[in-house]
């Protein structure tokens, strides 16, 4: 689930704009339809400008959440095991 507990959300916390950093997990497939509708409610709510994931699931799902809201989104894979399944 989205949170403010990531590094990135911490790291910006003193900054004037809001930071959503999509919390990543064992998601897999079937999509995770809730996991989906709660991180699209966030965006809803908070309207980032930037939404920022490090993995392949939160990039997966923070691209379908951010269509509504006109956020970008930047995905960093860090080497072949981010985006091995």
């Amino acid at each position: 689930f989205p949170t403010d507990r990531g590094w990135l959300s911490r790291s910006l916390r003193d900054h004037p704009f809001t930071a959503v950093e999509p919390q990543s997990g064992s998601h897999g497939l079937p999509i995770d339809l809730r996991y989906l509708a709660r991180l699209r409610a966030v965006l809803m709510r908070e309207r980032p400008n930037l939404v920022h994931a490090h993995s392949f699931d939160a990039a997966f799902y923070s691209s379908l959440a951010i269509r509504a809201t006109g956020s970008t989104l930047v995905a960093a894979f860090h080497g072949a095991a981010a985006i091995e399944r």
